[in-house]
C-alpha cells in the first residue's frame, strides 16, 4: 500500500530521529524510534522493511545477537506480510515481542494511521486476485492439453495431449447427443475457456465473467457426474473450481450492487 503524506511525514519523522540517536551512540533511543517507525510503516513493504533493516543496524552496533537473528527473520517475512495486508496492526517489530501480536497503539500514532486502505480490505483484493488468476490457469491448463503444449498423448502427466481426444472425450460425456453435435460443444468450450481466463486476468466484468465461470464448471460437474460418477468431478476439484468462481460472482455481486 503507499503511503499517505501525513503518514510519510510521521513515518519519516521516526526514521530521521532513529539515524540522529543512532550515530550519537544513543542505540536504545534509536530503537525506540525504530519501533515507532515500525508501527507507521508495517503496511508498506518498503518502508517496512526500511524499519527492520535498521533495527539490524541497531542490534549489530549492540552485539545483540539474539536481535539480529530475530531481524534476519523478521526482514523476509515483514516483506510478504506486507505485500499480503497480513500485519499484526501495532506492533512494535523487535525481538522482545511476537512477531505476529497486535498491540496497542499510541494517541501519537493513530492520527496518521488512517489508513487509505485498511487490512482487511488490502487481503481481500489480493485474494480475489489469486482467485482469478487460480481459475483463468486451470482453464488455460486445459486448454494447452487439448493442443498438446503439455506434451503429446500418452505421455505422463498429458490428459488429451490433442483436440481428437478431448472431442472424444466430449462425446464420452454426452453420449446422447450425435457426434457431429458433441464436437460443436467441444470446441465451444474451448473457446469459452479462453476468453473467461483472459476477463478474469484483465479483471474486465468480473461479475458476468466469473458467473459464467460458475454454469461453464458447473456443467462440467453434471456430465462428468452423470458420466463417470461424482468421484471424477471431486478428483479432478471441479467442484472446488465452481464454488471459487461462485464466490468471486457474490463478492462483486456485492460491490456492483
Amino acid at each position: 500500500m503507499s503511503m499517505h503524506d501525513d503518514l510519510l511525514y510521521a513515518f519519516e519523522l521516526e526514521m530521521s530521529k532513529a539515524k540522529e540517536a543512532f550515530h550519537s551512540t544513543k542505540l536504545d533511543l534509536s530503537f525506540k524510534h525504530l519501533e515507532r517507525a515500525h508501527v507507521l510503516g508495517q503496511m508498506n513493504v518498503i518502508a517496512h522493511t526500511r524499519a527492520h533493516i535498521w533495527m539490524f543496524k541497531v542490534a549489530l552496533k549492540r552485539k545483540d545477537f539474539a536481535e539480529m537473528f530475530a531481524q534476519s527473520i523478521r526482514i523476509p517475512s515483514g516483506i510478504v506480510g506486507s505485500f499480503l495486508g497480513v500485519v499484526p496492526l501495532g506492533n512494535t517489530g523487535g525481538g522482545n515481542v511476537s512477531a505476529i501480536k497486535p498491540m496497542d497503539i499510541s494517541e501519537d500514532l493513530r492520527s496518521p494511521l488512517e489508513y487509505s486502505a485498511t487490512m482487511e480490505e488490502k487481503m481481500n483484493r489480493n485474494a480475489q486476485y489469486f482467485l482469478r488468476f487460480a481459475l483463468a490457469a486451470c482453464f488455460l491448463s486445459a486448454v494447452a492439453d487439448r493442443v498438446g503444449l503439455w506434451g503429446n498423448a500418452g505421455e505422463p502427466g498429458v490428459v488429451w495431449g490433442n483436440m481428437k481426444a478431448f472431442l472424444d472425450y466430449t462425446h464420452l460425456l454426452l453420449p446422447w447427443m450425435p457426434r457431429a453435435l458433441s464436437d460443436v460443444c467441444g470446441y465451444i468450450v474451448t473457446f469459452l475457456e479462453v476468453i473467461l481466463s483472459v476477463f478474469l486476468l484483465i479483471g474486465f466484468r468480473l461479475k458476468e465473467s466469473s458467473l459464467a465461470s460458475f454454469f461453464l464448471l458447473l456443467s462440467f460437474i453434471l456430465s462428468m457426474s452423470i458420466s463417470f460418477g461424482v468421484k471424477s468431478s471431486l478428483d479432478y476439484s471441479v467442484i472446488t473450481a465452481a464454488a471459487g468462481a461462485f464466490l468471486l460472482f457474490s463478492i462483486n455481486l456485492e460491490k456492483r450492487g
